[in-house]
């Protein structure tokens, strides 16, 4: 079993860009979103104002987003692209933690798979490997925060933060590795990190994003959109959903809640249980 992780994984995640370059696309409406939760905290009423200003990718949230306003009182991260090059030393990184726990176990199997082909073998699948990378950051954004973060709000900032479409990331200053406490005590479902049956890292929300306001530190993500095997089958029927958290005295808490009022749930939704069913298979 241990041998088919590399490939399946791989070739998946070479599947799914693929589609995503050749789906056809149906245009949605700007989205609208609504405040439920938060009504009179002023970081939610100032969220709210962000988020209904901000551009996403053909209008789908869960697709990522283009630009986000400096509205008053948020202040710029500065948000940079990673380059193919730092990509490519944390991408295993990443998926190994998010898949299992472990962010060493991709490459522990990978190592193991090819310590018996040829020196040649192994460098045309690192070029393939890196032309992959190159293609896949078409479709997909990898950022990094030149600011850096203070996740816990203890009054020092000195968190590595990146992002893709799936998440945030707190890492080391060389962006070669996860910081598995960290994203254990600020990311991650504090009560399903106790299930044993789920080997993946759970995180509080999907497709979450950094934000100061007024000198705190914040994140948001999908409520909705979290499933963990096959057979969860996410409500279309329950209207879009996006928290806003804060990790303060170590306890992450969500302070603010959304819903998006004009987009089909079932159309929004495709996009990224297609994309989750490769991160989690």
């Amino acid at each position: 079993m241990r041998k088919k992780i590399y490939p399946l994984f791989l070739w998946g995640v070479i599947a799914l860009f693929s589609s995503m370059a050749h789906a056809e696309e149906k245009a949605l409406p700007k989205p609208i979103f609504k405040l439920t939760k938060g009504q009179g905290t002023e970081v939610c009423q100032a969220y709210l104002q962000r988020l209904n200003a901000t551009e996403f990718v053909d209008n789908d949230p869960v697709r990522g987003r283009i630009t986000e306003p400096l509205l008053k009182g948020f202040v710029d991260l500065k948000p940079v692209p990673l380059t193919a090059d730092e990509i490519q030393h944390i991408f295993y990184k990443i998926v190994s933690f998010s898949r299992f726990r472990n962010q060493d176990l991709l490459q522990q199997d990978i190592l193991i798979n090819t310590k018996n082909e040829t020196e040649a073998w192994r460098i045309q699948q690192v070029k393939k490997l890196s032309e992959f990378i190159k293609n896949a950051m078409l479709y997909e954004s990898f950022i990094r925060y030149k600011k850096k973060i203070d996740m816990d709000n203890d009054g020092i900032e000195s968190n590595i933060v990146i992002k893709n479409n799936y998440g945030s990331y707190i890492v080391d200053k060389r962006l070669q590795r996860v910081d598995d406490a960290n994203m254990m005590a600020i990311f991650s479902d504090k009560e399903l990190l106790e299930w044993p049956t789920i080997t993946q890292f759970p995180p509080i929300a999907i497709s979450t994003s950094i934000f100061n306001y007024k000198g705190k530190y914040y994140f948001d993500g999908f409520l909705d959109l979290l499933f963990y095997n096959s057979n969860h089958k996410i409500d279309n029927s329950v209207p879009l959903r996006i928290g806003v958290f804060i990790n303060q005295h170590k306890n992450t808490q969500k302070i603010c809640e959304y819903q998006v009022i004009n987009h089909s749930t079932q159309e929004i939704r495709q996009y990224y249980q297609y994309l989750q069913s490769y991160s989690y298979s």
